[in-house]
C-alpha cells in the first residue's frame, strides 16, 4: 500500500530543513531572509589603495603621513528584521595648506567630515548625504550630482582577504571620487583610529 500524501510531504520537509541548515553553514552563516549582505560593515574602514580615474589600476597610499587618514565608519542602526541600514561618517585628512589630496596632503591639520545615511543589501550600498552638525554641503558643479542625491555603491571582495573590500564608486568628491567609476580598496581597522577625526560626533554616530 502506498503511504498517504500527507506522510510523503512530511518526509520531504524533514529532508529539506537539514539541507537548508547545511547551506547556511557552508556560506558562513545566514542572515534574515531577504536581507543578505556581502560582509558586516559595522566599524572603521581605512583606505588602502585607490583608482580615482577608473582605469583598473590601483595606487597604494604612498606616504606614512597619509596612512589611516582617509576613513569611513559605519554604525548600523536598523532593527534585526529590517533592511540593514545606518549612518556613515567619512573622514578626510587635510594639511595646513587645506590640501586633502590622496597623493599630496601632508595630513597634519586635522580632518574634514562628511555624513551619510546608508542601506545595504547583497552587494549594493545606497549612500545619501546629509549635513552634519556645524557642517555644510558642497555646491555642485555643472553635470555633477548634488549632495543629498542617493548614490549606489557596489562592493566586491578582494581575493584572499576577508577584511578588505572594493567600493565603486564613492559619492562625488569623497576621496576625489568622480561618482561614476572611481574605485577604492578599504580595509577594516580598529575603531580607535577614527576617534581623532571627531567625525562620529559631527555625524551623530555617538
Amino acid at each position: 500500500m502506498n503511504p498517504p500524501t500527507e506522510t510523503i510531504m512530511r518526509s520531504i520537509k524533514s529532508l529539506l530543513i537539514p539541507a537548508s541548515i547545511s547551506l547556511c553553514v557552508l556560506a558562513g552563516g545566514c542572515q534574515e531572509e531577504g536581507y543578505v549582505t556581502l560582509f558586516d560593515e559595522d566599524g572603521t574602514w581605512s583606505l588602502i589603495s585607490h583608482d580615482v580615474e577608473g582605469s583598473g589600476t590601483f595606487k597604494t597610499i604612498d606616504s606614512a603621513n597619509r596612512e589611516d587618514k582617509f576613513l569611513l565608519r559605519f554604525v548600523r542602526t536598523s532593527a534585526a528584521e529590517s533592511e540593514p541600514a545606518g549612518k556613515l561618517a567619512a573622514a578626510t585628512c587635510i594639511d595646513v595648506s587645506d590640501d586633502s589630496g590622496l597623493t599630496t596632503s601632508s595630513c597634519n591639520d586635522g580632518f574634514t567630515c562628511r555624513c551619510f545615511n546608508y542601506s545595504f543589501n547583497e552587494t549594493t550600498m545606497i549612500f545619501t548625504e546629509f549635513e552634519g552638525e556645524g557642517g555644510f554641503l558642497y555646491t555642485p558643479a555643472e553635470d555633477e550630482p548634488a549632495p543629498g542625491e542617493p548614490v549606489a555603491v557596489v562592493v566586491s571582495e578582494v581575493e584572499d582577504n576577508n577584511v578588505t573590500f572594493v567600493f565603486r564608486p564613492l559619492p562625488s568628491r569623497l576621496f576625489e571620487s568622480n561618482a561614476t567609476n572611481s574605485a577604492y580598496e578599504l580595509r577594516q581597522k580598529a575603531n580607535s583610529l577614527f576617534v581623532e577625526t571627531g567625525c562620529s560626533e559631527i555625524c551623530g554616530l555617538e
